[in-house]
């Protein structure tokens, strides 16, 4: 059982450096439609229970239908593994069925594609016709949003084409084909970086909690465009949710490690990732880049946090946004540790005059009460998840 999960912070001490925020209030449809400004634009969430009628239910278990848009991606792999061990019938959507991500999901899921659990579409998710035709087709109860572009720095020369743009159309059409279909709960995985930006401090003058939200990151600042792009449209996607009726929930996973989906079912190599934080990992792994201590969630937590979301949402709409992982950093030194510990012949190290901008050990971000509000007692301890980590890397190309 992991300490850190479970030891609650203190009771934040009262602060008086935030300043008076405006609350902005737009229809949905202005919403959709609305021109990207600046982070100040942005509807601010008002975090309290929202009346929630007409078509809202939470998802119950056994053959119940789910969408989840992205499902080639290293955390949708795993939501769609414990959907379908749990009974669901799932559709998952690609961007090409071809291409040798969504011929490796194939194989490793080949049992319930042939027994038709599990339908695969291929689907450009900024493609409104495209999107509305999947809605249309099938009758869901829950549609987790998982598609993001998200790339390392070094692969983007065009951050408002590259992230920004789609981020926020790949949104908007899934919200409008949730609206249109009366889809009864959303569940859309954020991240940490709509959490804080550069700069911003917590709320409570302590730690950062769900109620806090990234006001800093730029649009035009090339290292900070999917910051305020993943901001953007998580608030996007909540408002449009709630002004139409929709239990919407987010997720917002930490830096995201662990194995690869089913990685016993094929023999043989699995395309190598596309995940930014697997990228990362496997450049401490070569020595390319020296270990940074890092705020780990593990991949199948988080795949299980967005399910019992799912679950519980319909009859629990304070759900509303909850952050996974843990709560404490693991240390760049942890870490490399673990790495050589895994692959002796790894060149993993870290360096020591980093100083790291948060103490170890101390509460970072609270995850607790979020967690605790959905049924997960117990995290994945990241020495484990680091192990698994190192041993799914054999088996990438």
């Amino acid at each position: 059982m992991n300490s850190n999960l479970f030891h609650r912070p203190p009771t934040p001490r009262p602060s008086n450096w935030r300043k008076a925020v405006s609350i902005i209030s737009i229809t949905a449809i202005g919403m959709l439609a609305v021109t990207l400004g600046d982070m100040r634009d942005i509807p601010k969430s008002r975090g309290q229970g929202i009346a929630l009628g007409g078509y809202m239910k939470g998802v119950r278990g056994p053959g119940e239908r789910a969408l989840v848009a992205g499902a080639a991606s290293f955390l949708g792999e795993h939501i769609v593994d414990q959907l379908l061990l749990k009974g669901y019938k799932v559709v998952g959507t690609v961007r090409k069925e071809s291409n040798p991500r969504s011929t490796s999901f194939k194989k490793r899921f080949s049992r319930e594609l042939a027994s038709g659990q599990l339908t695969l579409k291929s689907v450009d998710l900024t493609d409104s016709i495209a999107v509305s035709r999947i809605f249309g087709d099938e009758g869901f109860e829950s549609v987790f949003c998982v598609a993001s572009p998200f790339l390392l720095k070094e692969d983007v020369t065009d951050h408002e084409a590259q992230i920004v743009q789609p981020m926020i159309e790949l949104t908007e059409t899934l919200i409008k084909g949730c609206i249109e279909h009366k889809i009864p709960n959303v569940i859309y995985t954020s991240s940490t970086a709509a959490v804080r930006g550069p700069g911003d401090l917590p709320r409570n003058g302590v730690y950062f909690t769900s109620e806090d939200w990234n006001s800093k990151s730029q649009r035009n600042e090339p290292a900070q465009a999917y910051q305020w792009a993943k901001t953007r449209a998580e608030r996007l996607a909540r408002v449009a949710c709630e002004e139409n009726g929709i239990s919407f929930s987010s997720m917002l996973p930490s830096f995201l490690l662990g194995p690869v989906a089913r990685l016993d079912i094929v023999k043989q190599p699995i395309p190598s990732p596309t995940s930014p934080s697997l990228r990362v990992f496997q450049d401490w792994v070569r020595g390319e880049k020296k270990c940074e201590s890092r705020l780990i969630c593990d991949v199948r937590d988080c795949a299980r946090a967005h399910i019992l979301a799912a679950e519980k949402l319909g009859d629990n709409p304070e759900i509303r946004r909850i952050i996974v992982g843990h709560q404490t950093r693991t240390s760049g030194s942890s870490i490399a540790s673990w790495i050589r510990e895994a692959l002796p012949d790894s060149r993993a190290s870290f360096d020591a005059s980093w100083v790291s901008p948060i103490a170890m050990g101390q509460i970072e971000m609270e995850t607790l009460d979020g967690l605790h509000r959905i049924g997960i007692e117990e995290l994945t301890e990241p020495y484990q998840t680091v192990i698994d980590t190192c041993r799914s890397l054999g088996s990438l190309e």
